[in-house]
């Protein structure tokens, strides 16, 4: 979770003075660790032990710091010193000269108003009245070491009104275009997903297809680097697990590394493309202002964008917006409009931290709104380019009357058309999530990662992404050979008969060695000051999450045990958890249901109960050990 820092705190000063930055405060930590030795248990810090008294105390004795919450329970922290966290913030906006460029007020001023006239005819405008986006960043625990990443926030500032409505357009962009690659491209499926779902829908139709275990050989060049780093050992006597033959990849910093000119050239061809499968010039924005309520009592403008219709209202020549009595408002995009918005989002973003007022001029600002949908949709341009090629090689018909050398020419042509066919039929296994890539059994995923001017090195086609991004090999050396995590599913490879076939489990960052020093909580503790609602529905939703991401009964039932044994630790009641269990069982008759007809797993919850006391009776043995 994101740390919460006063943006104003940072606008006094333009210099740091010297020591501005020492380490921690030996005397801060002296008090809290009293504090913890004072409380039981002493790991875990509880909101309800503190009286108003002793919060406000607290609330003294942290000013200076700022509290991470190292999950979303709130029942473990980290402090971070907040002239560190200034001090790293101020070094990234000023040693990063591609990324960000320092300007004066007055030439924010002029984008402003420069970009407010080109937009004039949208009635859309940046309110320059409002202060800039400001910095603020994430603490990486599980990074080696631990890192800190940092991201333009404007929750409210002068973009905010037009990102919400690109935002809405980008939406109605994405749908589209889903549309229009099953259209154009029936034999590969999107790569793009939005949850762990598609992962596992792909796994299912990989291990259908029952490829051989044995990958084809690659050309001298291509073949890619074997992964350094050290390798988990076997248990002993165990035969070594085989190598997997998944990849997972990373997009370095993708936000900051996208070109402009790229953005703006490959999100213009998409829009057009859209526009011409929905078979329309121009998209309709409507916005409106909800009523107050009582968990809103000031509401946001909503934005909501369509493609138009033949029976849409259509504003006249030369106006692009209508507002009727009400106040909603409706707006028509055209393609030069797509391009203007874009362009706007892109040149006028400024960040304004400790003094410092600087432009982005690389990359989408993360903490604007569209900015995942402008990546993901950049992104898939590329993807769809590049499989496009499959249908550019489609083989040509003989005709009867050719002449042996044009029928031999023709041949020639045929079978090299297939060859590349048959090469991108290996990206059909490859699925991605935002910035990381996910591809099964593919061997030409690297020589093809890149896309330079002309074909690949070894090819006749063209690679993948633009050679500004960095796509580095995901690295997990604690972990066997034969797995693989990605996003919460933890792929495993166990070949049978010479056939490829994956499993998964559930991954938790939180078990990586770089946590296991940490003391985390993954739930909040049954007697912690939460309503019961939310307790309740912990078991429920884990549950779901687990039936949705694990393949293998024995798996499952592992995870479940193991489930249930943290709720316990963390004081919820057997009885409760395993009757959840069983109520969750029992109306869902179809999870794993040909094994559940199997003598062997007829009564699913004996096993569940085994898993529950064998976990709980080791732990017992440990801690009295201890």
């Amino acid at each position: 979770m994101a740390p919460h820092v006063d943006r104003h705190a940072y606008h006094q000063s333009k210099n740091f003075p010297p020591g501005a930055f020492d380490a921690w405060s030996a005397k801060f930590l002296e008090l809290m660790e009293r504090y913890f030795n004072d409380h039981n248990p002493p790991t875990h810090f509880h909101w309800p032990l503190l009286s108003p008294s002793e919060l406000g105390a607290f609330k003294v004795a942290i000013r200076g710091y700022i509290v991470t919450v190292t999950d979303k329970s709130a029942a473990t922290f980290q402090l971070v010193c907040v002239k560190f966290y200034a001090l790293q913030c101020y070094l990234d906006l000023t040693t990063h000269p591609l990324y960000y460029s320092p300007v004066a007020p007055e030439h924010r001023n002029a984008v402003y108003l420069a970009h407010n006239q080109r937009l004039q005819h949208l009635n859309l405008s940046y309110a320059a009245a409002l202060r800039d986006a400001y910095y603020a960043g994430t603490i990486k625990m599980h990074k080696d070491p631990p890192s800190t990443r940092f991201l333009a926030c404007s929750q409210s500032c002068p973009s905010t009104e037009i990102s919400h409505c690109f935002t809405a357009i980008l939406r109605a962009v994405a749908r589209s275009f889903s549309k229009v690659w099953a259209s154009e491209l029936p034999n590969f499926p999107m790569w793009l997903i939005d949850n762990s779902s598609g992962v596992i829908s792909m796994l299912h139709a990989f291990n259908a297809a029952q490829f051989p275990v044995d990958l084809p050989a690659v050309p001298a060049g291509d073949a890619p680097a074997a992964a350094p780093g050290p390798e988990a050992a076997p248990a002993p006597g165990a035969p070594a697990p085989s190598p997997s033959p998944a990849v997972a990849r990373d997009f370095s910093r993708l936000y900051t590394n996208l070109p402009h000119d790229k953005i703006r050239a490959a999100l213009h061809a998409l829009f057009a493309k859209c526009l011409a499968a929905e078979g329309t010039t121009h998209l309709l924005v409507h916005s409106w202002l909800p009523k107050p309520t009582t968990d809103t009592p000031v509401p946001q403008q909503q934005y909501k964008a369509r493609f138009a219709g033949p029976t849409d209202y259509v504003p006249p020549v030369g106006s692009r917006y209508k507002e009727d009595q009400s106040g909603d408002a409706t707006r028509k995009i055209t393609l030069d409009d797509f391009d203007a918005l874009l362009d706007t989002l892109l040149n006028a973003t400024f960040i304004e931290f400790a003094g410092l007022l600087v432009q982005q001029i690389c990359g989408v600002p993360m903490g604007i709104s569209p900015a995942p949908f402008i990546a993901n949709l950049f992104l898939a341009w590329y993807e769809f380019e590049f499989l496009l090629q499959y249908n550019a090689f489609a083989p040509v018909d003989i005709p009867d009357d050719s002449t042996a050398a044009e029928r031999t020419a023709r041949e020639a042509q045929n079978e090299r058309s297939r060859a590349v066919r048959d090469l991108l039929r290996y990206f059909i296994y490859t699925r991605r999530f935002l910035d990381d890539l996910l591809s099964l059994r593919n061997p030409h995923l690297e020589p093809l990662l890149k896309r330079g001017a002309g074909p690949a090195p070894g090819h006749v086609i063209h690679g993948l992404y633009p050679e500004e991004l960095d796509i580095p090999v995901q690295q997990h050396p604690h972990l066997p050979v034969n797995e693989l995590p990605f996003l919460d599913i933890l792929l495993c490879f166990v070949p049978v008969d010479g056939v490829c076939r994956f499993t998964t489990g559930l991954y938790d960052k939180r078990d990586q060695p770089a946590l296991r020093l940490v003391r985390l909580s993954r739930f909040i503790h049954f007697t912690s000051n939460v309503n019961e609602a939310a307790k309740r529905t912990i078991f429920i939703s884990q549950f779901r999450r687990l039936q949705r991401n694990i393949l293998e009964i024995d798996n499952f039932i592992s995870e479940i045990g193991h489930l249930i044994a943290t709720l316990l630790e963390r004081g919820y009641l057997r009885h409760r958890l395993l009757r959840q269990c069983a109520d969750q069982l029992f109306f869902q008759p179809q999870l794993f249901l040909v094994q559940r007809r199997t003598p062997a797993y007829r009564d699913l919850m004996l096993h569940i109960r085994r898993a529950v006391h064998d976990l709980v009776s080791r732990k017992r043995r440990l801690s009295n050990s201890a």
